[in-house]
């Protein structure tokens, strides 16, 4: 009978425990800044044992205690002592090695694997109402709820000790720290992200966004990655140029400008004004994307991102800077962009240890600023595996503030700095130089757009413009880029004519042959002798261009392989580009010789073949002659100025009429019909993919053939 009553009472003792082990979840969430009490300074500990911080709150029972680790493992098994003094008297004795800093009233003992045990200073163990002690592993945190122990002073003192289960060596111990101080400053974290979503075509776009195997470890990888761990976690980041027209329609593609908003109005991004392209065309690009940001319901910021000089910052409190440190110049704070480092920042158990001493560096230091982050293609912050461990660390840990907009604007900053910009650069973000052999022709299309009198005309060529004069660290992109954007002239010329429509049937020189223009008072055509080919042709709508035909490097360049770009073939550079309309053949083609007449021009091949083009009012004539037959390609890059808002792709209809009529249309804004008396068309556009856009890239997914076409061929 003795011994039954003796289980049963051992059985009773293990339920109490089970019954308590299910009370720390809920003493562990929602720890903040508030809560801290004390950060540690630097003891060279091991990781594993370094305790770093203290937080501490009051619950109807008792006080609760939370000490972080730095870098708690898996495999770590401990023992420890919490020293507790609330009343004169009591011992500085400890059953380990070493003594208390205070004459601590009660000792809570407590291993990992068993019952926490209160000993008083007489030996005695106390264990009614017991306290208890849970390791969470996940947050590298030790717990302690402290209950029923009586406490006679409503701010008793602490100190905590550490070992090895069954060994009295101390591994690490705390200073002496109490509940009723104010907090400290909490480390400041920033968490900054630029190349937001590159949207050159629906391939590129559905991996940035949520792409298979893309990041740098193999993982799924993406915007829609980084946004899911940043709304789970409640941790606000930054998307320094999520602004960009083309990121933002590329965005309503995916499906994401919900999500975005959403996030925004929670105060979980901070997305400010964006800069991009030419860093002479700042305050243009800056005005331009803002207007887009606008119809995509994204208000204004008083942040700024981009090669921005001081003259373009008026009505701004900050911009972000390629330096060091945080300053302030004429009125406008100077916030550092992150340095991105050489050691992967994060895994699947959270933050680097590299990255959490920096942060806790800057704890110590006082609340010092710590920026993360980098370019989203390029960084396991935006890894599904890695990007909701490390962000729920950050946003766990009560040493650590996250930083949202308003407490970024409140940043302390020195003002020490002699001038806004960084030393040495000459815009924020210490911009490489543009091929200096361009300046000239740089300087006379920013100055020709500016005389644009239409803003559908100026719109469009400042996106081909500043989309041909990104600043770029790789030589062969920086050459590409300087090989096309002579090709902006074409457009420019239908500005022209849109805003002052007459006739026009002449050929000029250029460096690559000659171009034509051909112009009836409702159709403007340009064509070019390399390949006589249809380099752009548009109407219009009051002085406004209908754009329908253009080269595809006017909104996405470089998407294939640099190894295959010959950078001396001019507009066919890159083989994945469409410089333009009724093209034959995969190679480069020659040069054409070129004869004009009113209203037409015939191109002829050197064994005798022809192209003619012939305009009439309202239609072009492309009449072929002696030229071998081969597939002909007819690129539509119809109506760009309908991605100015959300919805834009629902707007575009393709119909057919039998097999060689095809009708393209933009809701509302005209349509153009290719009739052929033979031919039969094969249709694809970048819209094949549909829903599957949307949705996570899938490599085993037989994805149609406009799935690599760029946006919006």
């Amino acid at each position: 009978m003795k011994t039954r009553i003796t289980c049963l009472l051992m059985l009773l003792l293990v339920l109490a425990s089970c019954a308590t082990a299910a009370q720390p979840d809920a003493a562990q969430v929602g720890w903040q800044p508030a809560d801290l009490r004390m950060i540690f300074p630097d003891g060279e500990t091991a990781p594993e044992w370094d305790l770093v911080a203290a937080s501490a709150r009051a619950t109807s029972d008792g006080i609760t205690l939370r000490l972080d680790v730095l870098d708690l493992q898996p495999e770590t098994r401990l023992h420890a002592y919490l020293a507790m003094d609330d009343r004169p008297g009591g011992s500085r004795e400890l059953p380990i090695d070493g003594n208390s800093d205070i004459e601590w009233d009660f000792l809570l003992s407590a291993p990992d694997d068993g019952l926490a045990q209160v000993i008083t200073p007489d030996g005695r163990s106390v264990t009614a109402r017991q306290p208890w002690m849970q390791i969470d592993r996940g947050r590298d945190a030790l717990v302690f709820h402290l209950a029923g122990l009586e406490l006679q002073n409503d701010s008793p003192r602490f100190q905590a000790f550490l070992t090895q289960p069954g060994s009295s060596n101390v591994q690490d111990s705390t200073p002496v720290f109490s509940i009723d101080v104010p907090p400290p400053a909490p480390a400041r974290l920033l968490l900054a992200f630029w190349n937001s979503l590159p949207a050159g075509s629906p391939v590129q776009l559905m991996r940035r966004w949520n792409g298979a195997h893309t990041g740098p470890e193999g993982h799924r990888h993406g915007l829609r990655q980084l946004l899911d761990a940043a709304r789970d976690a409640s941790l606000p980041i930054a998307l320094l140029d999520l602004k960009r027209p083309d990121s933002l329609a590329g965005l309503d593609l995916v499906g994401g400008l919900e999500t975005v908003q959403q996030m925004r109005d929670d105060g979980l991004l901070i997305l400010p004004e964006v800069a991009y392209g030419d860093p002479l065309a700042a305050a243009a690009s800056l005005e331009r994307s803002r207007r887009v940001a606008a119809n995509y319901g994204l208000e204004q910021s008083p942040l700024a991102y981009g090669a921005l000089n001081a003259e373009q910052l008026g009505g701004f409190r900050a911009v972000f800077a390629a330096d060091e440190g945080v300053y302030e110049s004429g009125g406008v704070m100077r916030i550092p962009l992150p340095v991105v480092a050489e050691t992967q920042p994060a895994n699947a158990q959270g933050p680097s240890l590299e990255v959490r001493r920096a942060v806790l560096a800057a704890a110590r230091e006082g609340g010092g600023l710590t920026v993360l982050g980098g370019s989203v293609p390029d960084t396991v912050w935006a890894d599904a595996l890695y990007a909701g461990p490390a962000f729920d660390y950050f946003a766990q840990h009560p040493w650590i503030e996250p930083l949202d907009g308003d407490a970024l604007l409140d940043l302390p900053a020195s003002t020490t700095a002699s001038a806004l910009l960084p030393p040495g650069c000459a815009d924020m973000l210490c911009s490489p130089a543009l091929p200096a052999a361009d300046d000239a022709l740089r300087a006379g299309l920013r100055a020709d757009i500016a005389g644009l009198k239409d803003e559908v005309n100026r719109d469009l060529l400042w996106d081909m413009y500043l989309h041909l004069t990104q600043p770029a660290t790789d030589l062969s992109r920086a050459q590409l880029q300087s090989v096309m954007l002579p090709h902006a002239a074409h457009l420019l010329e239908a500005a022209r004519w849109a805003e002052n429509p007459s006739q026009r049937s002449e050929c000029l020189p250029d460096r690559d042959g000659q171009v034509c223009y051909l112009a009836s008072e409702t159709v403007f055509a340009a064509l070019h002798s390399r390949g006589g080919r249809l380099a752009l042709l548009a109407g219009r709508e009051g002085a406004s261009l209908r754009q329908w035909i253009g080269p595809s490097y006017q909104f996405a360049l470089g998407l294939g392989d640099p190894a295959e770009w010959k950078l001396d073939q001019g507009a066919f550079a890159d083989p994945r580009a469409y410089p333009g309309a009724f093209l034959d053949g995969p190679t480069p083609p020659e040069a054409y010789s070129v004869a004009v007449n009113t209203n037409e021009v015939t191109f002829t091949t050197s064994d005798g073949g022809q192209k003619r083009y012939y305009l009439g009012d309202s239609t072009l004539t492309v009449q072929y002659s002696g030229i071998r037959a081969a597939s002909t390609q007819v690129a539509l890059t119809a109506l760009p100025h309908l991605r100015q808002q959300p919805g834009w792709a629902d707007r575009y209809r393709l119909e057919r009429a039998g097999q060689s009529t095809l009708c393209w249309s933009g809701d509302g804004e005209g349509s153009i019909t290719l009739s052929s008396n033979g031919p039969v068309f094969t249709a694809i556009s970048f819209l094949d993919a549909g829903p599957l856009i949307s949705q996570s890239e899938d490599p085993d997914h037989d994805y149609p053939r406009g799935h690599t076409l760029p946006i919006p061929l």
